[in-house]
């Protein structure tokens, strides 16, 4: 399977380019870049070397100059630099996968190498083997042939087959040590070309593992300071984000915490004016309420003397006096007052209601008690002192109709379930 080698992206890193961190000052890039741009120059480089490097500092520093354009360039600056850090890591990968590859390609030279060495030995096997059948045809040949010359020689006669038999004798022995020699000779030979074979084979062997483990070691080396330069880079990124987190946190921290005590503040003085608006009104109400208590007292006690010198003076005649209208204009003037009365408690329950921002449920609750705390301190006030009750208490049935009133709107409201616990703690009479 073909292999390429990765893609670079489509943006660049200005600031590795420049080899600065991306929190410089700009006088620290103009700094850089006029280092690396004398250093990159055209006019310093070799006739037909690239300019590459220095287009790139030239483009990096167009880019980080600009305010405008650093800023943009920041923004996205995250995301080029993941982009460049998983090139580096696809590099990597890469370069590993073609030094696998070189691996096995030299594995599979070995390989090829050996067999051919073993294709050569068997060869070389063979050809002794055919060598030995030539000898022992040869050998084979001349036992027939000294066969027949005996046989002839037996045909010439005793004499002439002993000496035959005589020189043959001596010819097979001279033969057999020529043939024992070249044999010799063959082995000796053989294992000469064996020998310097397997020393040829074991010296190539040990020059591949020497280059092969250099070359690993290389890689190991280039790998491990790549890691490490990666590593570095990406602490100090990390301890940047975490100190730029943690000051965020803490001053939003800041302003959560000063922002609550404002408020708190903020909520206590309403809460206290709104309590001292609510005295002072109720002061007023009470002052006036007194006051045309007083009046509807006078009233009725001018309608009282009217009513009982009208009797008086129907009687005087014989004529039946009508109380039932005087008690009519006397209750008519209580339901006023009670209306008056409900229309104030009323209007005072809207105003804390507005001031204090809570439910008409829970405005409603704070007044009943407040005010049945109120009758009570009066009460204990009215005792100590020993003298008869303010206009308050004028009529007894007043307190009670005010309280069931506030309580049926609290019914009305859904909280019917809060008069028994009110009931239970406080008993009107």
């Amino acid at each position: 399977m073909a292999m390429w080698p990765p893609a670079e992206p489509v943006q660049r890193d200005h600031y590795y380019e420049l080899q600065v961190h991306y929190r410089v000052t700009n006088k620290e890039i103009r700094k850089a870049y006029l280092k690396l741009s004398l250093e990159h120059h055209p006019d310093k480089l070799p006739p037909n070397a690239s300019d590459a490097k220095f287009k790139r500092i030239t483009d990096a520093y167009e880019t980080l100059s600009n305010s405008n354009t650093r800023h943009v360039y920041d923004q996205q600056y995250l995301a080029i630099w993941n982009a460049w850090a998983k090139y580096g890591e696809d590099v990597q990968r890469y370069n590993e996968e073609v030094s696998l590859r070189q691996k096995r390609e030299a594995q599979a030279q070995e390989k090829r190498r050996m067999q051919k060495a073993e294709a050569n030995k068997r060869y070389r096997e063979k050809k002794a083997r055919e060598q030995a059948e030539e000898v022992a045809r040869i050998k084979e040949e001349r036992k027939r042939a000294q066969k027949e010359r005996e046989a002839r020689q037996a045909q010439q006669g005793w004499k002439e087959q002993n000496r035959q038999a005589d020189v043959k004798a001596r010819e097979e022995r001279e033969n057999q040590e020529r043939k024992e020699a070249a044999q010799k000779q063959a082995a000796a030979r053989i294992h000469a070309e064996q020998l310097a074979a397997r020393r040829r084979q074991q010296r190539e062997y040990d020059a591949e593992a020497r280059t092969r483990l250099a070359a690993e070691q290389a890689q190991s080396q280039n790998t491990k300071a790549a890691e490490e330069r990666l590593r570095q880079i990406q602490e100090k990124e990390a301890n940047v984000r975490m100190r730029k987190i943690a000051r965020l946190s803490r001053e939003e921290a800041e302003k959560e915490e000063s922002k609550q005590k404002q408020d708190e503040k903020e909520a206590i003085e309403q809460w206290q004016a709104a309590i001292e608006q609510a005295q002072e009104r109720e002061r007023v109400e009470r002052v006036h309420l007194e006051r045309k208590n007083a009046m509807q007292q006078k009233k009725i006690a001018e309608d009282w003397q009217r009513a009982n010198l009208y009797r008086q003076q129907e009687q005087n005649k014989d004529v039946k006096p009508n109380i039932n209208d005087l008690r009519n204009d006397c209750d008519q003037s209580t339901e006023d007052m009670n209306r008056r009365e409900t229309a104030a408690a009323e209007n005072f329950t809207q105003e804390i209601m507005r001031i204090r921002g809570d439910s008409k449920t829970e405005v409603l609750r704070d007044v009943v008690l407040m005010t049945l705390e109120a009758v009570d301190r009066e009460i204990v006030a009215q005792k100590g002192r020993k003298r008869k009750a303010s206009s308050l208490h004028d009529d007894p049935a007043r307190l009670p109709a005010l309280v069931t009133e506030l309580f049926a709107k609290m019914e009305a409201n859904g909280d019917a379930s809060e008069r028994f616990r009110f009931s239970k703690k406080r008993r009107v009479v």
